[in-house]
């Protein structure tokens, strides 16, 4: 099994809101799980924060699991660095045994613009986001805390945009407790006034 874990902030700030038992329970929890594969039996808060945390460790250990087949590339050179972490290079991952293949499909991939990395908001962008869009039902802490657990994916996809995800967690609270759908701005008619010329 692993030699080493990595363990976040969002699980910190989780787990010190439980008693000091519980919080036990939980760190011994993780530690069984994420180095030597045990599961241990929890109840309650312990368990949900648990099951919330677990998704994140399974995805650590098959990126160092994915990781140990590519050092040996690495000692054969591999593949440049990238040197501006802001943009991530578009890669061809689809597989062509055709040695004839078509080459402007080719030309085409390498020469098209870099995609921008998705970078994870603060607390302090949510909660500016909500301020500005009048949303109060979104937990800042809650939601960094639910999607860093979930390795930032929505479904099964990379999230590209956190600001959709914040909207719909607002939509289900809402919808959870009967609200009715934040009120979009009034345009008002009289304004818009066209001329001829």
């Amino acid at each position: 099994m692993a030699d080493s874990l990595i363990f976040y902030r969002s699980f910190y700030e989780s787990i010190k809101c439980l008693e000091p038992e519980e919080q036990n329970k939980v760190y011994t929890a993780i530690m069984e799980y994420s180095l030597n594969g045990t599961e241990v039996e929890l109840s309650g808060t312990a368990k949900a924060i648990f099951l919330l945390i677990k998704p994140q460790i399974d995805a650590n250990n098959k990126r160092r699991e994915n990781g140990k087949g590519g050092a040996k590339f690495g000692n054969l050179g591999g593949r440049p660095q990238n040197n501006n972490p802001d943009e991530t290079p578009n890669v061809n991952v689809n597989v062509n045994d055709n040695n004839n293949a078509n080459k402007e499909n080719t030309v085409a991939e390498k020469s098209a613009p870099l995609l921008k990395r998705f970078v994870p908001p603060t607390e302090e962008e949510i909660a500016d986001y909500c301020k500005e869009k009048e949303y109060s039902l979104v937990n800042p802490v809650a939601f960094i805390g639910f999607y860093e657990s979930v390795g930032w994916k929505v479904g099964k996809n990379k999230m590209q945009s956190w600001h959709g995800a914040v909207s719909g967690w607002e939509a289900r609270e809402r919808e959870k407790r009967g609200l009715s759908p934040p009120k979009k701005p009034e345009v008002n008619q009289e304004k818009k006034i066209f001329k001829e010329y």
